[in-house]
């Protein structure tokens, strides 16, 4: 892809903020789908309707999602280490205020607003543009393993907020989130965090090829090149992708624990341990497929992925035993969680590292829409109809007309060659 290289020897920062961006992403995916396991005590609790606590996460992904395009762009203008601070501080504060809250405007309030807030200045969009702006030949590598800690920490979360709320209550295991959250991303962020490699006089990936000039920050991109970016037809097309694929992931992991303990009448524990085998499966898929998508193409995967969801929620209508539910997990986690490393790459490749934050907090606003719809859409479809089928279907045809758009995609800018 690139001419002969000369590598400078010694240790590339980049791997350090790649770190700090797998522990920052971990935590923010425990503080966010934490709120699918409070659910069931809540319901219990306070009598809240599955629409209702399923709207606390939809205010939460509309919030995150109109808030995700300012946070790219400050992500590209003032830096990651400001950004990422703020949000740690944020979500900690939302978590702890809502292990205190006994009414829905206090859940709307605590975990649907000020905990949504720190999300989108902590969670995907942030630390996946920032690592791909560390990194040009490995990529979807370093991206794979920010988004790596996504799936593991869902992975943990559900597991141990479930013992948490058997061995105390819901709001210790809320104050316990937020007090990790506190401890874990803060200090990261502010200490290590740095905002791109040419802040400390480095090239992306470590490496200084032949002819190339010398090291100079990059300049801030003109609003003209963002806004033309921004509604050009792979972009639209890359929008549309991310919806449909959102619409599925948040859809189901909103309600993944209710369907598994009221609906199909399984244990709590065996429930939560289907959606960290879920989570699991997806942590790998994130790894694979940013490694490789370096080597293959970026659009092949999310084409693959947007496949998988379709199959994964048709099963999903037939899904009736423990056995059945595991085998959902696994075809839906490997499927949701393999493009994910891959977005925020596809774009630096695209449209420059200069632009991958603000572009890429654009995609998350396409997320973040499809999320609040869809923990809305399937919490309404089971209220008023008595099962999420409608709601797994309406998401497969969805996820197979995004497909189908890939046909569309202009493969005239060659992927990679922008930096």
């Amino acid at each position: 892809m690139f001419k002969s290289e000369n590598i400078k020897p010694g240790f590339y920062y980049g791997w350090v903020v790649v770190a700090c961006s797998f522990v920052a992403i971990f935590m923010a995916t425990a503080s966010r789908y934490s709120f699918p396991i409070f659910m069931k005590p809540l319901s219990e609790e306070f009598g809240f309707s599955r629409s209702q606590l399923g709207g606390v996460m939809s205010l939460n992904n509309i919030l995150y999602a109109f808030i995700s395009p300012l946070v790219g762009i400050l992500l590209d203008r003032v830096g990651a280490r400001i950004v990422l601070s703020i949000g740690g501080l944020l979500m900690g504060l939302g978590l702890w205020l809502f292990a205190s809250t006994q009414s829905l405007f206090g859940l709307y309030l605590t975990f649907g607003t000020i905990t949504s807030v720190g999300l989108a200045f902590a969670y995907l969009g942030p630390n996946l543009a920032l690592a791909r702006k560390w990194f040009q030949s490995q990529a979807g590598l370093a991206t794979g393993i920010v988004a790596f800690g996504s799936g593991l920490g869902l992975a943990v979360v559900a597991p141990a907020a479930n013992h948490l709320i058997q061995a105390f209550n819901w709001q210790t295991g809320a104050k316990v989130i937020g007090i990790f959250v506190w401890v874990l991303v803060v200090p990261l962020a502010a200490l290590l965090i740095r905002n791109s490699p040419e802040s400390i006089g480095l090239h992306p990936d470590g490496i200084n090829r032949e002819g190339a000039a010398p090291f100079a920050p990059e300049p801030h991109p003109p609003f003209s090149e963002l806004l033309s970016s921004f509604f050009s037809l792979n972009f639209i097309l890359l929008f549309i992708f991310y919806f449909a694929w959102s619409l599925a992931v948040c859809g189901v992991l909103t309600h993944f624990f209710l369907w598994g303990t009221k609906d199909l009448k399984l244990d709590g524990g065996l429930v939560a341990l289907a959606l960290s085998l879920q989570t699991l499966c997806a942590s790998g898929s994130r790894l694979l497929g940013g490694w490789l998508s370096d080597r293959w193409g970026r659009l092949p995967f999310i084409a693959l992925a947007l496949f998988g969801l379709a199959l994964a929620m048709i099963l999903g209508v037939y899904t009736q035993s423990r056995a059945e539910l595991y085998g959902f997990a696994v075809i839906f986690g490997i499927a949701y969680g393999l493009p994910l490393a891959v977005f925020p790459v596809f774009v630096g490749d695209l449209f420059g590292r200069r632009l991958t934050g603000s572009l890429y907090g654009g995609l998350i606003m396409s997320g973040g829409l499809a999320g609040g719809l869809g923990a809305w859409a399937y919490g309404f479809a089971f209220d008023r109809l008595g099962s999420y089928h409608p709601a797994y279907l309406g998401t497969a045809a969805f996820c197979l007309f995004a497909l189908f758009l890939t046909i569309f995609f202009r493969r005239g800018q060659a992927e990679g060659k922008k930096c």
